[in-house]
């Protein structure tokens, strides 16, 4: 699967238990988009924003902005924050976020929220109910690794309007096996609306979100692999209705990749994408547009029956 976003890293150089330095973040980039990253939302902990300033925290991404685009990385960055939550500072972290001290993810009302290991089921719903009835929409991070996440938990969570991120690295590479059996089970009951890396340093938690992303289609429905990996993050982008061409990558299995045209071809006229430009033939392993499709159409032919590509078209 290619241009994946990870909502989810620790790269911003020297400001919390991430990436030392920017040789280590630009380092972490660079790993990332080997894997098929194309998008990052990045996270600094809240409680690092408190100790170093939020004008640190914009200085130190603009810099790493800068030099990633320096240095040709075929990433888009984003900011945003892991906001940690108590129920007695709940309420002064809403007003950070209304004021801008705590950034939302990539300028929405999305907001990546954390909670202490050991936090009760009724702690964690009342501070999620505190931030959706304030407007946003809160993303609780790493959701499988909580003391007290179970099914019905994250179903009561999800009620109340929370959004449900786990890491990658715990579908498959997580040692500990209660953590990864939480993160297939939440999967399993289609309770997961976003897969990250919470990458921290390369020593620690590397950007590793390749081989959990990629051991998904076998498992699970792959119309909802396509929405965890894909449609709902670029929804946080607020990218969600923007072009999508399709891919071949092994047989039956097809994965989106977005291209931002503003025009489609008609019904009949399929374009390929080859070397930066489109073609009117291609072959296995191009890309390819046409006319647009409703969703459900365009998830089906994608993981379904091997398609007509003459004929093909995709979701706009």
């Amino acid at each position: 699967m290619t241009n994946i976003v990870d909502i989810h890293m620790h790269v911003l150089p020297g400001i919390d238990d991430g990436a030392k330095h920017m040789e280590e973040s630009i380092t972490m980039l660079k790993q990332s988009a080997a894997q098929g990253v194309g998008t990052i939302v990045v996270t600094p902990h809240s409680w690092a924003i408190d100790s170093r300033g939020i004008d640190l925290v914009h200085a130190r991404f603009s810099e790493l902005k800068q030099i990633a685009s320096e240095k040709q990385i075929p990433i888009d960055l984003h900011l945003g924050c892991e906001m940690l939550v108590y129920p007695d500072t709940v309420n002064e972290c809403i007003q950070k976020l209304k004021d801008g001290s705590y950034p939302t993810m990539a300028g929405s009302n999305y907001v990546l929220t954390e909670f202490e290991p050991y936090f009760s089921q009724h702690d964690m719903e009342f501070c999620i109910e505190k931030i959706s009835s304030a407007g946003y929409l809160p993303i609780i991070a790493h959701a499988e690794r909580y003391e007290h996440s179970t099914v019905s938990g994250v179903k009561a969570l999800k009620a109340l309007g929370a959004k449900i991120q786990i890491n990658a690295y715990s579908i498959v590479n997580e040692p500990k096996m209660h953590t990864r059996e939480t993160a297939n089970a939440f999967i399993s009951e289609e309770l997961v609306d976003f897969v990250g890396s919470d990458a921290h340093r390369l020593d620690h938690r590397p950007p590793v979100i390749r081989d959990g992303i990629d051991a998904l289609p076998a498992r699970y429905s792959k119309d909802y692999v396509w929405k965890i990996a894909i449609e709902n993050p670029r929804k946080i982008l607020g990218m969600d209705n923007v072009l999508f061409a399709l891919t071949w990558e092994d047989k039956d299995v097809f994965a989106y990749r977005p291209f931002d045209f503003p025009v489609v071809k008609d019904e009949f006229d399929a374009l390929w994408f080859r070397n930066g430009a489109w073609t009117p033939n291609g072959s296995a392993g191009d890309f390819f547009r046409c006319s647009p499709i409703s969703e459900e159409e365009a998830m089906r032919r994608t993981f379904g029956v091997k398609p007509n590509f003459s004929r093909k078209s995709f979701q706009s």
